[in-house]
């Protein structure tokens, strides 16, 4: 699952992205490590904002037994610089807690613009999603130019195999 959240304002602010977790989370390079119950974790690779601190709080909400009988979870927020404008852009990657060391590479596909798109590496297959802000605009990134909202594409040793094209013209 991608994930684009763009916030702007009139003035700087400080922006906040919330992930909860059943059982912990932690920071781990540019991925937040969370653990769930039996043995299972979720991956999130933040690509945008490309600078970001992490901070883990425990929260008790009312009537959070009926998701986890130990009362709690885990809010995981990222930061962001103080600015009027921020981009939020993950991946999140659901797996077993055995599976962490083996994860997928997640990296933004041009380090210049890391919220105009990722590409999510897994042995010879890369998905790369791209983002242009408006189904009217346009955005080269890497070896892509989108015209339109959004795009993916699916390479399977290098030769494209599925793409998807959303409120545009061209990928």
């Amino acid at each position: 699952v991608i994930m684009r959240d763009v916030i702007e304002a009139s003035a700087a602010h400080k922006y906040q992205w919330v992930c909860h977790f059943l059982e912990g989370a932690s920071r781990e390079g540019s991925w937040i490590h969370g653990r769930a119950q039996a043995g299972q974790a979720l991956g999130v690779a933040v690509i945008s904002p490309s600078s970001w601190s992490l901070e883990v709080e425990e929260q008790r909400p009312h009537q959070i037994k009926g998701i986890n009988s130990n009362g709690y979870v885990h809010a995981a927020k990222v930061n962001g610089a103080v600015q009027p404008n921020m981009t939020f852009l993950t991946a999140l990657v659901p797996m077993p807690e055995a599976s962490w060391a083996v994860r997928p590479a997640v990296a933004a596909i041009d380090a210049a613009q890391p919220d105009a798109g990722l590409a999510v590496r897994e042995g010879q297959r890369v998905a790369s999603a791209i983002f242009s802000g408006a189904s009217n605009g346009q955005r080269d990134v890497g070896p892509f130019r989108l015209k339109g909202l959004a795009g993916a594409v699916i390479e399977e040793s290098g030769v494209p195999v599925r793409a998807v094209l959303i409120d545009g013209t061209e990928l």
